[in-house]
């Protein structure tokens, strides 16, 4: 499978403000403000909850942005008419797609990690388990974002989109508080969240160290990602939408 690396590996600088903002600026903030809450050392509670949040807000944000915003910019700029028409398959765009989504995801994360480390000297139970369900999340949101991407086909509106997806799933998802806490309607729509499940999961993993409910989240995840990949290929009619 011949994949252009060197096109993948600078596809980040192809979107705009929102993909710097949802890798790098993000975590730092929440990062930043947890800082000024509760002081260095971080000792267990806030932030034991708030970076697991974190890495799930940090493997959403640029999944879904930077597959919607390549995508939608080059069907804008014509290339992906010109990529049909190159020996490459649509399975080998669509894989591509993941691979990018997940370099965008392991930067992002690499950042939280580092943050939580410097500013608290905090560093989490990272083990397989927590790497497998942030590349699940990872494979879940590219899906997400390639049904995103097809369904509206307006590079600014997919954007806009993308945003109005992310920010409310940040907020009542168990990113930043329990769930718990959320009024009892808002808590039935965090249920339906797949941002939920993978953030219930990376806590489970990296935490409390229940790995039952973090493979059991992760077979959430899992199938999720399966599903919203799916529906992100169906979408997307590789060929169809190229011609």
């Amino acid at each position: 499978m011949n994949f252009k690396w060197s096109r993948l590996t600078t596809e980040i600088k192809y979107r705009n403000r929102q993909s710097i903002f949802f890798t790098f600026i993000l975590p730092v903030l929440f990062m930043i403000l947890a800082w000024f809450l509760f002081g260095v050392p971080a000792g267990p509670g806030y932030i034991d909850f708030l970076l697991p949040g974190i890495i799930g807000i940090s493997t959403m944000g640029p999944a879904i942005d930077l597959t919607v915003g390549v995508i939608a910019g080059y069907r804008a700029s014509g290339t992906l008419k010109k990529i049909a028409t190159t020996p490459q398959t649509g399975l080998e765009w669509d894989l591509s797609r993941v691979i990018s989504g997940m370099a965008a995801v392991a930067l992002s994360v690499i950042v939280a990690l580092l943050l939580a480390w410097l500013a608290f000297g905090y560093i989490p139970m990272a083990n397989a388990l927590s790497v497998l369900l942030v590349m699940a999340g990872a494979f879940m949101f590219v899906g997400f974002g390639m049904a995103i991407a097809y369904i509206i086909r307006d590079r600014e509106a997919a954007n806009m989109a993308a945003f109005a997806v992310t920010f409310p799933l940040m907020l009542i998802s168990g990113s930043i508080f329990p769930v718990e806490e959320l009024p009892p309607f808002l808590r039935f729509i965090s249920a339906l969240s797949p941002l939920t499940y993978l953030n219930d999961g990376l806590r489970s993993a990296m935490v409390t160290g229940d790995t039952g409910n973090a493979w059991m989240n992760l077979a959430i995840v899992g199938m999720l990602a399966i599903v919203l990949f799916g529906t992100g290929v169906v979408a997307l009619k590789w060929r169809s939408d190229c011609d």
